[in-house]
């Protein structure tokens, strides 16, 4: 607030100081007066440019140009003439040629700076995000996941789902269907999933969802709802079913040791005939005195819409 005071403060003087200059024709050396004042007013504007925002900015240096360009017309039909004059003039020239320039200048770095943080954000898109499906990369999974794992406490589900038979839905229909798959059920996982979530792409046919603060039999029902939503989905005469793996755990808890159950999971469901959710729920009991006093491993399965 104090900045924008002194700016406007620099603003009105400067505009001030041009306006008197040419308004007291009695005043000495007004040539040299203006020519004095033109690096303040390059000074100025670099002011403005580098205190406002973009469009205040470009708004504030905009309007001292028109100012100086009213100033400079309220001038020049005067009587004045001479080498005075001749010098004002082209002071005056000067004047308003420095402060174009400088806009332009101003212009050209604001669109250049878009367009380097237009690349920028895009960078970091592709960095994190799965190209074919648009969800979360395996990067940004491994990120969120160390964050959510990590905390001080609650619980953490993680769900590792896999696309039945996917090599064969390839050899059968081609890639072209396979990819149109494996979009068709990312969309499909990430509308069932909501805000609940994160659910991103794992690697090949794998698919990985990060469920904070659920427990075990929310987190069950919801893999056995995305199972279904998966199962149900219409894909052209391709059938296609989903395997998943769930782990659930209390935080703070090794992303490692959560995911590897997670795995243990899916091949148990894979196992057993696919199409279904298997369970592996690890409480893990933190004592004052010792990191990890004891772990508890108990295992569930959900296969056609019943709990086995």
């Amino acid at each position: 607030m104090i900045d924008q005071l002194l700016l406007s403060s620099a603003n009105a003087y400067i505009l001030a100081r041009v306006a008197f200059t040419l308004a007291v024709p009695d005043l000495p050396a007004r040539a040299a007066v203006l020519a004095a004042g033109l690096p303040w007013v390059v000074v100025l504007l670099l002011m403005n440019s580098w205190l406002l925002n973009r469009r205040a900015a470009r708004l504030a240096n905009v309007s001292v140009l028109f100012l100086l360009a009213l100033c400079t017309l309220a001038w020049w039909p005067g009587l004045e003439s001479g080498p005075e004059a001749a010098a004002l003039s082209g002071a005056l020239v000067q004047l308003l040629l420095s402060c174009t320039t400088m806009i332009v200048v101003q212009t050209l770095i604001i669109r250049h700076t878009v367009e380097l943080n237009r690349h920028a954000r895009q960078a970091v898109r592709d960095a994190n995000q799965d190209v074919l499906t648009t969800l979360p990369n395996r990067r940004s999974l491994m990120q969120q996941l160390e964050g959510q794992a990590l905390r001080d406490s609650g619980v953490l589900a993680l769900a590792l789902i896999d696309v039945d038979h996917f090599k064969s839905v390839n050899d059968e229909y081609g890639h072209a269907r396979g990819d149109e798959v494996l979009r068709t059920v990312a969309h499909a996982l990430r509308g069932q999933l909501g805000a609940r979530g994160v659910v991103g792409r794992y690697g090949g046919e794998e698919f990985l969802c990060l469920l904070p603060d659920m427990d075990d039999r929310t987190a069950r029902q919801l893999c056995e709802d995305l199972r279904v939503r998966v199962a149900g989905l219409s894909m052209g005469g391709v059938p296609v079913t989903i395997s998943v793996g769930l782990a659930v755990g209390v935080v703070p808890v090794p992303p490692s040791e959560l995911l590897k159950s997670a795995d243990t999971a899916l091949y148990r469901a894979k196992s057993l005939g696919r199409d279904q959710v298997q369970v592996t729920v690890r409480l893990r009991q933190v004592s004052p005195s010792v990191e990890a006093a004891c772990s508890l491993d108990s295992v569930g399965a959900v296969q056609g819409g019943s709990y086995a």
